[in-house]
């Protein structure tokens, strides 16, 4: 005596009995019959099934969460592994914690810089008291680094890979090309570019394609304005030169005092006043002060690193 398995998983046994009752009553000839034993065999083979039925849903339920705990761990260790680079917040991720995912931190001194070449073969020039971090190997969809303070970027040419040049406040996106950015303690930042393309993205969304001989200035990672500019004005100092258009002394001498560890300072009724000329870094601080002193009449107060510029007063000249 057979019965369909799925009519049988949610029936009670009062109703089997009853069932089998009916069943009997229809077909029962004579006392021949007996009459409890069918239905104690019947009711013990449907159980012995429903026995069955659950065990079997049982272990498809346990392989199904297995395999479902295996895909998740698949997905975890895959993730991690294939995680793209900018899953790191270089920017405030610590030194040990960048150390740990295969980065390496350089700050370079004041008064010196570093050129580093990277593993795609581009070539980073980090002026004074800058930080680059950068991987060791680039993996992932887009080659990622970070410069606070001022870098030049020769970035060799990889369409698959972006290479991106994260700072503070902005992103700048590249393919292959050369630029060059600086970041000031005021906020400010300003990227110049030689050649190729590049993209500028800030944190409050702004974005900004450029072309060669482009500069973009920036504030508190907000774009403020764009113009055209003769780049080697802005890359000069590669070779150990300053090309001066028309920048506040305050400005120079910011510069003066990171390329050469000094701490000059100026009065503010000179701050403003606007330097043009070239001025040549290879020689000493002092040629390079005295050479500004040329430009713009001042008197000069030298106590060791310790520099002091203020206007001359008419106490300063001779009677």
């Amino acid at each position: 005596m057979n019965y369909d398995n799925r009519h049988n998983r949610n029936i009670s046994d009062d109703t089997v009995d009853r069932r089998i009752d009916m069943f009997l009553d229809n077909y029962r000839s004579g006392n021949d019959v007996d009459v409890e034993r069918i239905k104690i065999l019947t009711r013990d083979k449907i159980r012995r099934e429903r026995m069955q039925n659950r065990m079997i849903v049982r272990r498809r339920i346990l392989q199904w969460a297995a395999v479902a705990a295996i895909v998740a761990v698949v997905v975890c260790v895959s993730f991690w592994i294939m995680r793209p680079v900018s899953a790191i917040d270089l920017s405030e991720a610590s030194d040990a914690t960048l150390a740990e995912a295969g980065y390496t931190t350089v700050t370079v001194p004041a008064g010196e810089r570093r050129e580093i070449t990277l593993s795609d073969g581009s070539v980073i020039i980090a002026n004074s008291c800058t930080v680059i971090k950068y991987p060791a190997e680039f993996d992932g969809v887009e080659r990622r680094i970070f410069a606070d303070g001022e870098v030049y970027c020769r970035i060799a040419k990889d369409a698959d890979h972006p290479f991106v040049v994260e700072s503070n406040g902005f992103d700048i996106r590249v393919l292959g090309t050369t630029f060059n950015v600086r970041n000031s303690s005021d906020s400010t930042a300003s990227v110049v570019l030689v050649e190729g393309a590049v993209e500028i993205s800030t944190d409050s969304h702004n974005c900004v394609k450029m072309r060669p001989n482009h500069l973009v200035d920036l504030c508190a990672g907000n774009i403020t304005s764009m113009r055209s500019v003769n780049p080697a004005d802005y890359t000069s100092w590669i070779d150990y030169k300053l090309h001066l258009d028309g920048e506040p002394l305050s400005e120079v001498i910011k510069r003066l005092n990171a390329f050469y560890d000094l701490n000059v300072t100026c009065d503010s009724a000179l701050a403003g006043v606007k330097i043009y000329g070239k001025l040549n870094l290879k020689g000493e601080a002092s040629e390079v002060l005295n050479s500004i002193q040329t430009i713009v009449p001042m008197n000069m107060e030298r106590h060791g690193r310790d520099v002091r510029l203020r206007p001359i007063q008419e106490s300063d000249l001779p009677s």
